[in-house]
């Protein structure tokens, strides 16, 4: 049985502009802990002001961008 999870592509987005990650939080107003989560992938909810201002920073086409879900595989066996 596969499960669905959402991950985060803010660390390729920010390493394919040669950005850091304290530079998005200055540009943004995002705190800088915040940015620091959604790039490591430690982050427990996506608060939608912050999808907003990283994907207007990053200039984006698609919060898919930002966001995926990915499918895995359940390690049970049935």
């Amino acid at each position: 049985m596969s499960q669905k999870l959402v991950r985060c592509n803010l660390k390729k987005l920010l390493d394919e502009r040669g950005m850091l990650q304290k530079e998005l939080a200055r540009n943004t107003g995002i705190r800088p802990a915040t940015v620091s989560a959604l790039y490591t992938g430690k982050v427990r909810h996506y608060p939608a002001d912050v999808i907003e201002r990283i994907v207007n920073e990053l200039q984006l086409e698609s919060v898919s961008e930002l966001i995926t879900i990915i499918d895995t595989e359940d390690d049970a066996q049935e």
